[in-house]
């Protein structure tokens, strides 16, 4: 029991961390400020599609994964 229930709170802690990195990254630091730090590494501009990802769709995933699992 306490093996499963320890896995358990190993990855819902893993999935947190990762929602709160991705929170501090897209809306703290600010999307657009990470976005420019990406086209000077690689002289390309970030897609809308990315954007939205990075801001939006991946820590709501994260999110809903956390609480499904």
């Amino acid at each position: 029991m306490h093996e499963i229930m320890s896995g358990f709170f190993n990855i819902l802690a893993l999935l947190l961390s990762a929602v709160a990195e991705m929170v501090a990254m897209s809306w703290f630091y600010g999307i657009d400020n990470f976005c420019e730090d990406i086209k000077l590494m690689i002289n390309r501009d970030i897609g809308i599609f990315w954007r939205y990802s990075w801001k939006y769709l991946s820590p709501a995933v994260l999110l809903i994964a956390g609480f499904w699992h």
